[in-house]
């Protein structure tokens, strides 16, 4: 099959939504720096449902060729600040899990992962994958590991139990650390 263009893409996630669907156009974008760039543009687009739908496949992406977005660190920062859908916010944060976060980027990842992991409001999910981005990026500077396990006894009072399993595993990573 043809790889998919950016029209073909945005068409076949709003018309005929499934994780087939988004599977194929991950595939394409693969071998299509185009089509990633627009996926990270419609997460910041106008168009909320196809923001929603683009983040899912920005998750699959990010399971294997997660440093496909390493040039667009800055539209990605930009689209979780203010994301469409938990689906945005959800799905960037689970990228950044296995991307090889740079230098200029660490300190306003933390702090946005930090944000979100202190929300109780936010999802699970999402708090979960922050968890994951903040103890990685401590291990790079051990110094804001502090910040974090001040925390940690605190966000587990009131988790669910997979969330007090994250910040259990977390709290024995910053253990290492030290």
């Amino acid at each position: 099959m043809k790889p998919l263009d950016k029209n073909a893409a945005a068409a076949l996630l709003l018309d005929q939504f499934s994780k087939a669907s988004c599977v194929l156009v991950g595939q394409s974008a693969v071998s299509n720096p185009a089509l990633v760039k627009a996926l990270v543009q419609w997460l910041n687009g106008e168009d909320k449902l196809l923001a929603q739908r683009a983040a899912w496949v920005v998750g699959l992406l990010g399971d294997h060729h997660a440093d496909l977005f390493l040039p667009y660190m800055d539209q990605l920062l930009k689209a979780i600040r203010k994301p469409h859908h938990d689906a945005v916010a959800r799905n960037i944060v689970r990228l950044w899990q296995f991307i090889d976060l740079k230098d200029p980027y660490l300190g306003e990842v933390f702090e946005v992962c930090f944000k979100l992991l202190s929300s109780a409001h936010q999802a699970v999910a999402i708090r979960a994958f922050s968890a994951t981005v903040c103890g990685k990026i401590c291990v790079k500077y051990p110094e804001l590991a502090n910040e974090l396990k001040s925390m940690i006894p605190v966000w587990s009072q009131s988790e669910s139990p997979a969330m007090k399993v994250r910040l259990r595993e977390l709290s024995k990573q910053l253990e290492k650390l030290s």
